[in-house]
């Protein structure tokens, strides 16, 4: 008896105990964020799905497939749209010396091309979809956190440094255009931050992780515009939060689709049940040339796992690569939009 009330006690202690620490601990999206979202519910449809584990980002589509890295740097995935016919394509080396190794290169696919930016080699490799054509690469002689290729001849890239970290334009074999990166509240840097190449629009949004000013360029890094999105760190104490705090991933993800920039926000609204924040990750949706906020939709997490790359694919769906490396494309049913 005096052995079960012990243990009736530890358990009134220990449910006290979480309690008073849900009371006193300064929790994400515990307090009001100072936003309100215009959410359209029931907007995606699945449509396909697979896991497997080598995946590692989903890096562009091409013609009707779509591409996805692995973890060798040698060795892409590709699949038709609804994730079947299943093909590894595996890219020749150009030369034994140059070869992308380590994990920090990235992919680009456009319509000439597969782009491989490797960091580790400050090299970039350029190998044509027609494999009549030879492959080739150039070096950018510096060394890069991130990049986005323009073309197979351009690129431009994110390099970090103890003085500023700094967006770098590549281009006809010499570095053209820098831009400084903004002041980031807190222990954030520049470099913590999402670089995307709009085709359609020609220019680059750079979305950062911690705070919610997106930077416009164009293709030659001339600032067009800034905008906040609605996720408002200023609100309140979220600034005193940010200041004296580890940084708060914000922007967990994004994309870009046409006119539109996608991106994929860790801040609940106050409008938003907390019940179904906690089981979708909310993609607020803004125009690239004005900023304007239209509306917000729900990606489903998987198994509680949130994503690791977006891609938009034609016919309004999209491409969503999950942690765990579970892959999925979504039919999205979204209200027109002023393009």
């Amino acid at each position: 008896m005096k052995t079960l009330l012990i243990l009736l006690l530890s358990i009134v202690a220990g449910f006290g105990t979480v309690f008073t620490l849900l009371q006193i601990t300064d929790l994400p999206n515990r307090e009001s964020n100072g936003f309100d979202r215009r959410i359209i519910r029931e907007s995606t449809t699945l449509l396909a799905s697979f896991e497997e584990p080598t995946l590692r980002r989903i890096v562009g589509h091409y013609g009707e497939r779509l591409y996805f890295s692995t973890n060798d740097p040698h060795k892409l995935i590709t699949t038709n749209f609804d994730l079947s016919n299943r093909r590894e394509i595996v890219l020749a080396p150009i030369d034994s010396a140059e070869q992308p190794t380590g994990n920090l290169f990235t992919y680009n696919v456009d319509t000439t091309g597969i782009n491989l930016l490797s960091n580790m080699r400050k090299t970039a490799f350029h190998y044509p979809h027609d494999p009549a054509c030879r492959p080739y690469r150039y070096r950018v002689s510096t060394t890069f956190i991130k990049g986005v290729a323009l073309s197979g001849h351009s690129a431009i890239f994110l390099k970090q440094s103890d003085r500023s970290d700094t967006l770098l334009l590549y281009k006809s074999g010499a570095f053209s255009q820098s831009v400084q990166g903004p002041p980031v509240m807190g222990s954030g840097r520049f470099a913590d931050g999402h670089l995307r190449y709009s085709r359609e629009t020609a220019t680059i949004a750079y979305v950062h992780l911690y705070h919610n000013q997106v930077l416009i360029l164009d293709t030659n890094l001339n600032l067009r515009h800034t905008f906040r999105t609605i996720d408002t760190l200023s609100y309140r104490g979220n600034r005193r939060k940010l200041e004296n705090n580890p940084p708060q991933v914000t922007n967990l993800r994004s994309f870009t689709a046409g006119s539109l920039l996608f991106i994929c926000s860790a801040l609940k609204a106050d409008n938003e049940p907390r019940a179904l924040y906690a089981e979708h990750i909310p993609v607020d949706i803004y125009h690239i040339a004005t900023g304007e906020y239209y509306f917000t939709f729900y990606l489903p997490l998987y198994g509680n796992k949130l994503v690791k790359s977006l891609h938009a694919l034609p016919g309004n769906r999209l491409a969503v690569l999950y942690h765990g490396n579970h892959a999925a494309v979504y039919h999205i049913s979204l209200p027109p939009v002023n393009k």
